[in-house]
């Protein structure tokens, strides 16, 4: 965990984030995330319609704890918000009135060389944690891609078991 004046990083690797989705991971985000009782926790989570963040939906979407604004690209799901992470404008509506960002988005190597003049992921990232600051977000959690780590075979396999 990295703290940045007020703003709060949980920095979860590719294999550590997949071993999270083996677990009751809401249960276990509720010692992280504390809030008020009586309020629903207000969460903005980017690349829901990933593997982690279609696990991590489905389960938030059924506790009454969560508010959930669900992102992707890809908005092949009704409760999914389309929207692209390198649009600031975009990003700014999504991070009004929430609590905690969970940032799962990514952009892939084939879209990053199909339009080379635009953002790069990390470019990308950067410029959501800043919006995310702006709107008065305390809490961002990010976990980073296989790409940082390159291919694992094992994680892979495992997670063709399920």
């Amino acid at each position: 965990m990295v703290v940045v004046s007020e703003l709060e990083f949980i920095l979860l690797e590719p294999y550590v984030a997949w071993t999270l989705t083996k677990i009751n991971f809401p249960m276990d985000t509720r010692t992280i995330m504390k809030r008020k009782p009586t309020t629903k926790l207000r969460i903005s989570l980017t690349g829901a319609a990933g593997l982690v963040g279609t696990i991590l939906r489905s389960s938030w979407e059924l506790d009454d704890q969560y508010q959930l604004t669900a992102v992707d690209l890809n908005d092949s799901d009704s409760n999914i918000q389309k929207a692209d992470i390198r649009q600031a404008e975009q990003m700014k509506a999504i991070c009004q009135n929430q609590d905690v960002l969970v940032h799962l988005a990514y952009i892939g190597y084939k879209d990053i060389l199909k339009h080379s003049t635009q953002m790069t992921d990390i470019t990308a990232s950067m410029l959501l944690f800043e919006i995310a600051r702006e709107a008065g977000i305390k809490k961002i959690i990010y976990a980073s891609t296989n790409a940082v780590t390159g291919w694992n075979e094992k994680l892979a396999q495992s997670a063709n078991d399920n």
